[in-house]
Order: C-alpha cells, then structure tokens, then sequence
C-alpha cells in the first residue's frame, strides 16, 4: 500500500504532466512543442529512420540536440539513405558527424555514434528491409518492439520504453499492450525517484544502473495502468530544479510542481 507522502508525488506528478491517452494512438502534426525546429520536426515525423537515429545519437548530449542530428547530417551528406551509411569507413562518418571550422560537431563522441550508425544501417538492412518502420508495424505488441530496439547498439532500456512511448503518443503507431510499457530510466528520473521517497536508500550517491529495478518496479506499483506515464514529469523534475548539484524546490517565479509532497531528500544524489 503505497504511503500518503507516495500518493502525494505520484499525484503532483500526474498533475504536471497529464498522462496522454492510453485507449488510442496519437499522431502529431508536428513537433514544436520538443524544443526544435519545424523541419526537424517534419523530418522525424515523416522518416522512420531519421526517428532512430536520432534515438541512437541521444547519448551523453541533450535531447534537442540529439533529435536536431539526423536532420544536421543528412545536410552534409546529402542523404540519409542507409545503404550508403552501411558501406561508410567508420571514419569517414565520425568526420561528418565531428564537422569542421564551418560545421558544429553533432556529438561529443563521433567516432562511437558513426559506429552505431553504420551498424544500425546494416541491422535495418538485414531484418527490416531498410525502413526502421517495420521494427514498429501496427498491431505488434510493445514488448516485441522494445524487444526489437534493444537490439540496436547504443539503445538500452532508457531509450527503448521512450521510443515505445513516443511511437504511439507522437507517431500514431497502434502497438497491443502498450500501457504496459516500464519507465524509462535514466539519472534524472532515478535522482527524482530517490529524493521523493517513492525509491529508498541510506545518503549517499548511487549509479543508475543500481536503480533500474527499483524504479520500474515502484512505477508499475505505484501507476499500474500506464507506469511509463511518470517517465515525462521526473525527467522534467529532475533536468529543471532537481539536478544533480543543488535542488531549486522553491524558485519564487518558477517553483518546482512537487515541492509540496517531496521530502527534499537532497542528501541522496545518483552519480
């Protein structure tokens, strides 16, 4: 039985993020509301495997940045065909993505994102005709679908429960079961789910990868219709007032939506 405090997160959460509908999928027509431009938007919505690769770029970078990628180096390719990018050299693609004194670099890490890129390129071509949409056709089940993106280098847990969800919030995919979907996991939500009390510990600094379990299992416990639905708000939570360094419970012109039911157990930190 979840306690009161947990209840009053769990309920301060849901009223800052409304989770989206659960009995049909949604299809965006576009995408300003994610921070970025509209033919980057377009781009995503309209090209299945820019939508991946953007999800494959999204590590150690923030999110904007991660999702403006594929559009950025379909310019300097002049493509974003993947039988091309399969018969890259490595390097040659970690030089596109790094960019030059005219050109931004797309990532801190070029040559390991080329690498993923060029092996997604060859897993499309091998198992889904070349089109990432036949990874997420309607009717699969959203398991099969995590399952699927799993497979994929640089796609862990994280950002396979957030595609899950983005397919059929954003992209109108019908995936069965897909209210089953986990939370996605990473430092902002483990750090929110460990300040709040709905994750406990002893003071301290954690990894993430220590939390997966706890915060997905106390997630499905805590909103067993839709446990993904709290994804959205501790990321927000935890990128805006509850980073890493300090906690901004009560900034005056913008305080944070939970302060009310948080403990403000700041003494417990994730590394």
């Amino acid at each position: 039985m979840p306690s009161v405090t947990t209840n009053a997160v769990l309920r301060d959460m849901l009223a800052y993020k409304q989770p989206p509908p659960i009995d049909r999928p949604m299809l965006a027509t576009n995408l300003d509301s994610w921070g970025i431009a509209r033919e980057v938007g377009d781009l995503l919505l309209h090209n299945p495997n820019a939508l991946l690769f953007s999800t494959i770029f999204n590590y150690q970078i923030k999110y904007q940045k991660a999702l403006e990628a594929p559009f950025e180096l379909a310019l300097r390719l002049g493509h974003l065909d993947v039988r091309q990018l399969a018969k890259m050299r490595q390097k040659d693609l970690a030089r596109q993505i790094r960019g030059d004194e005219t050109a931004h670099s797309l990532h801190r890490f070029p040559a390991v994102v080329a690498g993923r890129l060029i092996a997604a390129s060859k897993l499309l071509l091998r198992k889904y005709g070349g089109n990432a949409a036949n990874i997420w056709p309607n009717g699969k089940s959203a398991a099969e679908v995590v399952s699927r993106l799993d497979e994929f280098e640089g796609i862990g847990q994280k950002l396979s429960r957030l595609m899950g969800r983005i397919l059929v919030a954003y992209m109108g995919v019908t995936l069965t079961n897909w209210q089953e979907l986990d939370i996605a996991v990473d430092r902002h939500v483990a750090r929110v789910f460990l300040r709040t009390g709905l994750v406990v510990r002893s003071p301290g600094a954690y990894p993430v990868s220590a939390l997966v379990e706890e915060v997905t299992a106390k997630a499905r416990r805590l909103y067993p219709k839709f446990p993904a639905a709290l994804d959205e708000p501790a990321v927000e939570v935890g990128m805006d007032w509850c980073n890493a360094e300090k906690a901004y419970c009560d900034w005056p012109e913008y305080p944070c939506p939970l302060r009310k039911s948080c403990p403000k157990n700041i003494n417990l930190n994730v590394q």
